[in-house]
């Protein structure tokens, strides 16, 4: 099966091309000459260079295939001109459609964006709310009247399903939030809108992509959105994973407005794109809550929780070198245990150290030294004390688990020519685990 890919070099794409690969489709990949193919895997595909705007480039990818993924779009916050949203992200979708039409492709899914569906603010938007009737953006916009040319096509034949994700994290993308997360974690002093927003994991949503070419209904959109949470709460919530202190502030209404009135001023005298548009802060303020219901009951989606998924970022980020974390935090996001550097007693009377030197935790028992434990450490084995009666605690039954209170040990009187009231060797800490 020859499975075409646009926008296969993104965040989305990437993974999407690798998820394809494993099932095995024969890929095609529709790139722009300056598109960085390394993100790519290093495996069997046929690379076309080519644009989606150029309809002949569109013809010559889509001929012969028989699935298309419609991922390429422009997605910045700013262009040199605002047409060019709709010239990538409407004039590409026609192209794309058309191409399937003449070339009789069995199914298209179109990858567009949670925006399109346009709730009013507060609402929690599912596949049948009704549009609130403007846009924040030129983007969304331009999103959305992609879909009314596909909803168009369908009815003229194309088998194509809309999938609309909300914010996308996850492993492969160290430019979430524009930055602010790798930013926050790094100790950057970090401000965000205390506005609703809802995210996916990109694992979830390449899941979802792949249903939706599998299962999805022919002209049905489908929501992919794993958590409904605040900009501000999912900084908090990936710092406390990281172990991080945050330098984190929430911004006001007219802290942006301010800032895009500073951002306005300086573009009168520099060509440098603005740090922060206007349809970025309405959009942002305006926030966005949605309900996935339709494609975890057709498609059988479980989202992954959000901290969860944070956890797999942080991890991702910081073996890529991206963000540095606290000493008592392991790569993986757990915290270090409090008796991480306890050495724990053996049978044999050996205990674990760990090696000198500044490298971190070793990841076998290789590469830890064994040192002798001298007497009279912490660590030796429990000894039994008389009292002053000439009493001593002992445990109550040789198969029972040490007792947790008073009530369940019993006396026993100690003879006096008794050598030595310690236990042996082999009754000593028969739970204990070498420790790290």
């Amino acid at each position: 099966m020859t499975t075409l890919v646009t926008g296969a070099t993104g965040v989305v794409g990437a993974p999407l091309v690798r998820a394809l690969l494993e099932r095995g489709d024969e890929l095609r990949i529709l790139v722009r000459p300056n598109s960085d193919v390394e993100v790519l895997p290093d495996m069997d595909m046929d690379i076309l260079e080519g644009d989606v705007t150029d309809r002949e480039d569109v013809v010559e990818a889509v001929k012969g295939c028989e699935r298309v993924f419609h991922l390429a779009g422009l997605f910045e916050d700013t262009a040199e001109r605002e047409s060019a949203f709709f010239d990538v992200n409407v004039g590409g979708t026609v192209n794309i459609m058309q191409a399937a039409l003449d070339h009789g492709v069995q199914k298209v899914v179109v990858v567009s964006s949670a925006s399109t569906i346009g709730e009013g603010r507060g609402e929690i938007g599912t596949e049948e709310t009704e549009h609130r009737g403007y846009f924040l953006s030129p983007y969304e916009r331009s999103k959305w009247e992609a879909e009314q040319f596909v909803a168009e096509f369908v009815e003229k034949g194309v088998p194509a399903v809309i999938v609309n994700p909300s914010l996308v994290y996850g492993p492969g993308n160290s430019e979430h939030n524009r930055g602010r997360l790798t930013g926050l974690l790094n100790g950057v002093i970090t401000a965000s809108v205390d506005a609703p927003a809802a995210y996916v994991f990109v694992n979830d949503l390449i899941k979802g992509i792949l249903a939706a070419d599998e299962i999805g209904r022919p002209g049905e959109r489908y929501l992919l959105s794993g958590t409904n949470t605040t900009r501000i709460e999912f900084l908090r919530t990936a710092a406390a994973i990281a172990g991080v202190d945050p330098t984190l502030r929430v911004a006001a209404p007219w802290q942006l407005k301010f800032f895009l009135w500073i951002e306005a001023f300086r573009g009168r005298f520099s060509k440098r794109a603005p740090l922060l548009t206007r349809s970025a802060v309405e959009s942002a303020l305006h926030g966005a809550s949605y309900d996935s219901a339709k494609a975890e009951n057709e498609f059988g989606l479980k989202f992954i929780a959000l901290e969860e998924g944070l956890d797999q970022t942080i991890e991702w980020l910081y073996q890529e070198g991206k963000i540095d974390l606290p000493d008592d935090v392991l790569p993986n996001g757990d915290h270090a245990s409090s008796d991480a550097d306890t050495g724990v007693v053996d049978d044999d009377r050996w205990e674990v150290v760990e090696v000198e030197g500044d490298e971190p935790l070793p990841d076998d028992d290789d590469e830890w030294e064994w040192e002798e434990e001298e007497e009279g450490t912490e660590s030796e084995k429990i000894v039994a004390e008389a009292d002053e009666d000439g009493w001593e605690w002992v445990e109550a039954g040789d198969d029972k688990p040490s007792p947790e209170d008073d009530d369940e040990w019993e006396w026993e009187g100690v003879d006096d020519d008794e050598e030595d009231s310690s236990p042996e060797p082999d009754d000593a800490d028969r739970n204990g685990s070498r420790g790290r």
